[in-house]
């Protein structure tokens, strides 16, 4: 290379890489030797680095599933068209690489889920027929405006025997409840009260087994069944049951506060109820009504029993209820808790023309 005395530098043509001073200063080192270079301390003081809110709510949830028995599951963020469309809406438009590999690693993926079922596939290839595993990383879709949006969501799924080789008790299966359930737990550690499921459809699960989860009016993500056509393009035998939800959403919704209260002094009087009503009414619409009915005596309310079949009418069902009231702050009489339970009946007759069950 020809320098000149202010340091000008002609660089050759066939040094393409020589693109930047920083390049000179390396070929400089170079010949006078990386040790004959004095050592000196980085400017500036050292800090500790800190997680931000979102990192912890991160780490708060990924402890809750490994500690819930879930092996974590690290997928690669590249595929194939087809499986990027496989749980997400088409109106997402996918993030494209410019220059792929190959086909099958060409797009960002829109969800974690199809990671996870493969994940799935390659166990049951392997006789291990027990699924438990959850991912937690980002998604990427591109805006309208042209950028891409990357978004952090928690997905998992399970499926199998809910204890492994356990003689002492019968074997059962996981299905829609342990994932509800699952789901419901998580929220609760993660701080977030008020959850709302709700029967709807969603792209790559089953319909009539799939709920959509919102807080309010945000929505945080959809559980459910994963739809057989899925399952046996990967020669899955097993029912798959997965969730995914959004961790930003689920960070907004979330309060850490928490309050304490003493133990009741005064006791409970538990009445037991029945209803029949048209099975196309959902649980939680008929569970919200009848704690707004009660108000603040209802302690507790819990669905003991959903029984179809005769004499049930065809297309109705028999959920039975059983309902704690208390008063912290006196002994509740019979009539108490029998008006209440009246007002229940009635607003449930009228609403959803529910019959009461003797």
């Amino acid at each position: 290379m020809q320098c000149s005395n202010d340091l000008e530098v002609e660089v050759p043509t066939w040094r393409v890489d020589a693109n930047d001073a920083v390049v000179l200063i390396e070929d400089v080192a170079r010949m006078i030797g990386y040790d004959q270079l004095p050592l000196e301390h980085p400017p500036g003081p050292l800090t500790v680095g800190r997680r931000n809110s979102l990192d912890k709510f991160r780490r708060r949830a990924s402890t809750f599933l490994a500690d819930a028995g879930f092996l974590e599951s690290r997928n690669i963020s590249l595929e194939s068209p087809e499986l990027v469309s496989q749980f997400s809406a088409e109106s997402e438009e996918p993030v494209r690489l410019i220059n792929s590999l190959k086909e099958d690693m060409s797009v960002l993926r829109k969800s974690l889920l199809p990671g996870l079922l493969n994940t799935v596939e390659r166990n049951a290839r392997r006789d291990s027929l027990d699924f438990r595993y959850f991912e937690l990383d980002r998604t990427f879709v591109r805006a309208a405006a042209g950028e891409v949006v990357e978004t952090w969501r928690v997905a998992a799924v399970l499926g199998g025997s809910v204890r492994d080789l356990d003689w002492s008790i019968a074997k059962s299966k996981f299905d829609f409840f342990h994932a509800k359930g699952l789901a419901d737990t998580l929220f609760e550690t993660m701080g977030i009260a008020g959850v709302d499921f709700r029967p709807g459809d969603a792209i790559g699960f089953k319909k009539g087994e799939t709920s959509l989860v919102s807080h309010g009016e945000k929505v945080l993500g959809v559980i459910g069944a994963i739809d057989d056509p899925l399952l046996l393009a990967r020669k899955i035998n097993e029912p798959i049951y997965g969730f995914e939800f959004n961790l930003h959403s689920m960070s907004e919704a979330s309060t850490r506060e928490k309050s304490f209260r003493e133990p009741p002094r005064t006791p409970a009087i538990v009445r037991d109820l029945a209803v029949e009503v048209q099975r196309s009414i959902p649980y939680a619409e008929i569970e919200q009504t009848i704690r707004r009915m009660a108000g603040e005596l209802l302690e507790e309310i819990r669905c003991t029993d959903v029984y179809e079949g005769k004499p049930i009418k065809e297309g109705n069902r028999s959920i039975s209820f059983r309902l704690r009231f208390r008063d912290p702050q006196r002994n509740l009489s019979n009539e108490d808790v029998s008006s209440k339970v009246d007002g229940i009946v009635q607003e449930l007759a009228r609403q959803y023309d529910a019959k009461l069950r003797m």
